[in-house]
């Protein structure tokens, strides 16, 4: 009997327990926070921003939003009653964050940490609150050191050194080549003008080594006991015949004549008689055309070389 009476009154007492620790206590399970589910990268000195939202879309402007660490009072921010709580913030926060409530009134918020240090790498949570509904998302922010040049001063040293080093490289390489190119053309005036004097020199010798081939060659041509101006003119003579021959001269122009009009010899010199017994050549046009006239501008030109050649001669005996 005690123990049932027992039971029965305490019952009541239980329930009435219940119903009190029940209108205390929060709930769950009235909405969800999203987070982002890959770790949030930042590098040392740099902005970062985490970002949650409720699901389903919901007001949360009068809601709680808070920011925490490891544990729930070491808020990095909060957000309460329409409102910042600065007061509930760390230290090392204050002045670093900003909430960023443009679209609170669909439950989506975002937290930005300004100058991130490697102090702040860990875990975050992003919690709200409405009465006794309550929920949370975890996140993990990784800070990467920041190699800035202020961490390497020998870098900022090389950045500043560097382009000063490549113009002068540049202008270096600039003036070795303009010597060079000066220093190329100087040896091409030099080798010109040495060319210059050789090549009269060899033009000269060819002159004279044709003089003397010229005077060899009427040396072998002058006859036994005959005179060498009659031996000249019948060699000179034999070659026009020989040039007529092939391509004839026009109508009257006979070569015996010719030469002696040329050679402004006396009007009684009988240079080659065996030429004249021969009489006036036929003309024939044979039609060579610019050849044909090119051939007969020199036969009529090589007279003019042969007074050269009877200047080694005396004329006197070329009378009769």
């Amino acid at each position: 009997m005690e123990r049932a009476a027992a039971l029965r009154f305490s019952a009541p007492g239980s329930l009435l327990l219940v119903v009190m620790l029940g209108g205390s206590a929060p709930l769950s399970a009235q909405f969800t926070v999203v987070g982002p589910t890959d770790a949030v990268l930042a590098m040392a000195g740099e902005n970062t921003k985490f970002h949650c939202h409720l699901s389903p879309e919901k007001d949360a402007e009068h809601m709680e939003v808070r920011w925490f660490r490891s544990q729930f009072s070491l808020a990095v921010l909060v957000y309460k009653a329409g409102r910042e709580r600065t007061e509930e913030q760390m230290e090392e926060y204050q002045g670093r964050t900003t909430f960023v409530s443009e679209h609170i009134n669909k439950g989506s918020v975002a937290l930005i940490i300004h100058n991130v240090t490697a102090h702040d790498n860990g875990i975050y949570h992003c919690y709200f609150q409405e009465g006794r509904s309550y929920d949370e998302a975890v996140m993990h922010l990784m800070v990467a050191k920041s190699f800035v040049p202020s961490t390497f001063p020998w870098m900022v040293s090389l950045a500043a050194v560097l382009p000063s080093l490549l113009l002068f490289s540049a202008g270096s390489i600039c003036l070795v080549r303009k010597l060079h190119r000066g220093k190329e053309v100087e040896n091409e005036a030099k080798e010109v003008a040495c060319e210059e004097p050789e090549k009269e020199q060899v033009e000269k010798e060819k002159e004279r080594q044709i003089r003397e081939q010229l005077q060899e060659e009427l040396r072998k041509c002058a006859m036994p006991g005959g005179s060498p101006c009659y031996s000249v003119l019948c060699w000179a003579t034999h070659w026009l015949l020989q040039l007529t021959s092939l391509f004839p001269l026009q109508t009257g122009d006979d070569p015996c004549y010719m030469l002696v009009s040329t050679l402004d010899m006396p009007s009684g010199f009988k240079p080659c008689p065996q030429a004249s017994q021969q009489g006036t050549l036929e003309v024939t046009n044979r039609g060579l055309g610019s050849l044909h006239q090119l051939v007969h501008s020199a036969i009529r030109e090589f007279p003019q070389l042969l007074k050269d050649a009877v200047a080694y001669f005396p004329l006197s005996s070329c009378l009769e």
